[in-house]
């Protein structure tokens, strides 16, 4: 018999839209974040750059200093 065709593939879902924490960039600290051991990763009014983003990432403090960037709190 002949070989059949390969089928053709379906779209896929779109993927869900990643969180970008590059979008932080610029963006200007509310509330200062804080490590385990009380030391200050991100002080008030600290504008965040990609090294502050980084000692977030390794303090595990991302998603406070996302939140912090959202909250209408002085």
């Amino acid at each position: 018999s002949e070989p059949q065709p390969a089928p053709v593939p379906q779209d896929a879902p779109p993927a869900p839209p990643a969180v970008n924490r590059f979008n932080l960039l610029g963006k200007q600290v509310k509330r200062a974040v804080y490590n385990n051991q009380g030391y200050p990763i991100a002080l008030t009014g600290e504008i965040i750059t990609p090294e502050l983003l980084n000692k977030a990432r390794r303090s595990n403090r991302l998603l406070e200093l996302t939140v912090n960037t959202l909250t209408n709190i002085w």
